[in-house]
């Protein structure tokens, strides 16, 4: 991010480039702020040195301040500098008190790439009010569309306005597998097949061996329910930079299993994903076992005493990505990949029916428990309208509380059971609050099993219930999420959950208002 700010210095500030580089070799070695364009690794060395950024960078903006440079510019150098160093939090300030993103792509695009890396999601929209790209010559489009359309999207701002940014760039004929990484799935859950194979094939003419963007693809492919042909592209994931961020690298230094005869060796199954995908793909486990297969399964430390429980023949270690794997194996596979290596369609996703028991020492605690705080009600409805803040999707999945409270206050005969970590003061008095008692999964599990019905967004609770073969409703975003499907009711992996989708993006209010009317009927008849 430094070399943006060098360059501007070097070409485009108000002084010329010769007196701008003789500012540089006051500070650096002879030639290397000449030759900067040329030289950039070795100036980015130099850049690194002890005490620049605290002691070169004022002085440089001392000297740029006495040849004549706007007070605006100087602010711009170091606000640069505060990206470079990694403080993007006093960067961004920089930026927004200052406008100094206004007619300038090049602040533009290091602010939002730094809010768009850090999920700082609303913080970069509101720059998109602040750049107007017409305005700098120096636009690139392509990455403009990239950043712009999945920061408007993700912040909560207007699905379809989000659209646009891309459309731009495919009306102009850009494409880059950052592109297609990120409008590929936004286009397919707004129904715009046609951007969608637009993408698609440049993939295959630009990038067929980008895995983040064969990546993107695979989630496409799945939600189109070409599971055989998703789940293959799936695969691309080992090869990404960020792999590191969700697998444990130590693993890699093992042969992957991919399918192939493993009878009598020792697999390691890498609980490389969320909580959700992890209840939702030990059902495989049974499949391995069958096969002569000694199993070891790493996963979160929450989970462990429910699988434990389901799974006694394998040996269950808590993940942890950071420290190698001391349990010793022959071969290992991520979790997610278990459906590609078991040839897994839309028709054939084993154990749909439920596969997941709460402990038996678990059991009668909970059922006591509840029973004490249904207090009687006719119905007991689990209950997640939010999931975790930190995913990058959570804006558009979850329910804002008060958008939820009006269907729990028709519903006043009902017990609603919070299974989240936070319910908000002054909620009403038949919602009940387990937030410091549920500790475990297993935990849940136990509440969930003494539900008549779960309603929840896309949380592991929905995975919980239908793992378990509970009734539940999954309320869920217009086209989101390829494990869920384009339309309908049901879902090729969980037979008890009933799927409820808004008519158009952001529409909860007309969505829970059908929610209410069946939830009338449920009670009356008490069928889903």
């Amino acid at each position: 991010m430094l070399f943006s700010w060098l360059d501007r210095v070097i070409h485009r500030g108000s002084a010329t480039a010769d007196s701008a580089a003789s500012v540089f070799a006051v500070h650096l070695p002879d030639g290397v702020a000449t030759l900067a364009k040329y030289l950039r690794e070795q100036l980015r060395a130099q850049a690194k040195l002890p005490g620049f950024l605290d002691k070169g960078i004022p002085k440089i903006a001392a000297q740029l301040a006495s040849q004549g440079w706007p007070s605006v510019e100087l602010e711009k150098v170091r606000a640069y500098a505060d990206f470079f160093e990694g403080a993007d939090a006093r960067a961004y300030q920089r930026v927004v008190e200052n406008g100094l993103a206004r007619g300038d792509y090049a602040m533009f695009i290091t602010a939002a790439e730094s809010c768009y890396l850090a999920d700082r999601f609303v913080d970069g929209a509101a720059l998109l009010d602040m750049f107007d790209p017409h305005e700098d010559e120096t636009t690139d489009w392509c990455e403009y569309a990239r950043v712009a359309g999945y920061l408007h999207i993700a912040a909560g701002r207007p699905f379809e306005q989000g659209l646009t940014y891309f459309d731009v760039a495919l009306e102009r004929a850009l494409f880059s597998p950052g592109l297609a990484v990120n409008a590929g799935n936004l286009y397919f859950e707004a129904g715009r097949m046609v951007e969608c194979n637009a993408l698609r094939e440049g993939i295959v003419r630009h990038c067929p061996d980008d895995p983040e963007a064969l990546f993107a693809l695979s989630y496409v492919e799945l939600a189109r329910g070409y599971y055989p042909e998703g789940f293959r592209l799936m695969e691309a994931r080992y090869r990404m930079p960020e792999v590191g961020l969700y697998m444990n690298l130590s693993v890699m230094n093992k042969e992957r299993w991919q399918g192939q005869s493993i009878s009598g060796k020792r697999l390691l199954v890498h609980g490389e994903q969320g909580l959700g995908d992890m209840l939702m793909m030990v059902r495989y486990l049974p499949l391995l076992h069958a096969q002569g297969v000694a199993l070891v399964v790493d996963s979160r430390s929450e989970v462990l005493s429910l699988m434990a429980h389901n799974f006694p023949y394998c040996t269950w270690i808590t993940s942890n990505h950071k420290e190698p794997i001391h349990e010793s194996f022959d071969q290992w596979v991520g979790i997610m990949s278990l459906p590609y290596c078991f040839q897994t369609t839309v028709f054939n996703a084993p154990a749909a029916d439920g596969y997941i028991t709460v402990p038996t020492d678990q059991k009668q605690y909970w059922k006591d428990r509840v029973h004490a705080l249904a207090r009687g009600a006719r119905l007991r409805v689990g209950l997640a309208w939010s999931g975790n803040p930190g995913h990058r999707s959570d804006k558009r999945r979850s329910v804002p509380f008060d958008v939820v409270l009006p269907l729990l206050t028709k519903h006043e005969d009902v017990c609603f059971f919070s299974l989240q970590t936070h319910v908000p003061d002054g909620s009403p008095p038949n919602l009940a609050d387990m937030a410091e008692e549920l500790v475990t999964v297993a935990d849940t599990a136990a509440v969930i099993g003494e539900m008549d019905l779960v309603i929840s967004v896309d949380t592991s609770a929905i995975h919980l219930a239908g793992a378990m073969g509970c009734p539940a409703w999954l309320l869920l975003p217009h086209r989101y999420e390829w494990r869920w499907g384009l339309d309908g009711p049901k879902c090729a992996w969980y037979q008890s959950v009933r799927i409820w989708r808004q008519e158009r993006n952001g529409a909860w209010e007309a969505l829970l208002e059908k929610v209410h009317v069946a939830l009338q009927q449920f009670a009356a008849k008490g069928e889903c």
